[in-house]
């Protein structure tokens, strides 16, 4: 926040680049869940993985760019990185859910309190 004020960026458009992440988490993980059968788990993980770190490193590029083109990047590769993430969340829970059918509450609650720890750290 404190980069796209110096770049002129109101906090009402930096909520809303927050706000772009969660809601399309929140519209792709359902499609996500719906397709995994026919994209496959897998590359779903791995597609996920490979889009959500490009968007980490186009995310390091916009400091080259200033005003209404910074903000447009920001909302563009947020949603983008948004949409590897959840790509990653829905397939790693398919694949939990595959791997350990008889402890499917264990293992995703597990995994849950395990990525709440680290995004403490």
């Amino acid at each position: 926040p404190v980069e796209a004020q110096s770049r002129g960026v109101s906090d009402t458009a930096v909520g809303l680049v927050f706000g772009t992440y969660a809601l399309s988490m929140m519209v792709s993980g359902p499609l996500y869940g719906k397709y995994i059968n026919v994209i496959g788990p897998k590359f779903l993980l791995n597609a996920g993985m490979f889009v959500a770190g490009s968007c980490s490193l186009l995310f390091g590029m916009l400091d080259y760019m200033e005003g209404s083109v910074f903000l447009a990047f920001c909302f563009i590769i947020r949603a983008m990185e948004a949409l590897g993430v959840s790509a990653c969340i829905t397939a790693s829970f398919a694949i939990m859910a595959k791997e350990f059918p008889d402890n499917v509450g264990t293992v995703l609650g597990t995994l849950q309190i395990f990525t709440g720890a680290g995004m403490m750290i």
